[in-house]
């Protein structure tokens, strides 16, 4: 009987659900500050604003703007993202009080910071 109800759904309430596949991009920015390495998440299913450019109703890309504060300094850093239609990175960013690093430089930092 558990084979049927496996088949047709009822088997398998006991289970607790599997959590969602985490889709997020991850940014790592970099203050200048404070030495301190931020990691910022943008989910593209819902942090994405569409932008359009010239005639017609169509979406020409989409934007994603983040402020990110870390906690060696209150200042804020802010993020401007730039994604295709495909909501996909385009590498244009703009980062105001701070730079874009990669995720071997913030492993590195936070490695150190472990260390010490």
């Amino acid at each position: 009987m558990a084979f049927l109800g496996n088949l047709f759904g009822a088997g398998g309430r006991d289970r607790a659900p599997s959590p969602p596949a985490d889709t997020a991009w991850r940014f790592y920015v970099k203050s200048r500050h404070a030495d301190e390495i931020i990691e910022v998440r943008i989910d593209p299913r819902h942090d994405l604003t569409e932008e359009f450019e010239g005639e017609g109703e169509s979406v020409s890309h989409y934007s994603a703007r983040k402020d990110a504060m870390g906690t060696k300094s209150f200042k804020m850093i802010r993020l401007h993202l730039i994604f295709d239609t495909d909501r996909q990175f385009t590498g244009d960013a703009t980062v105001e009080g701070g730079s874009l690093v990669d995720k071997a430089t913030y492993e590195a930092w936070k490695a150190a910071q472990g260390a010490a």
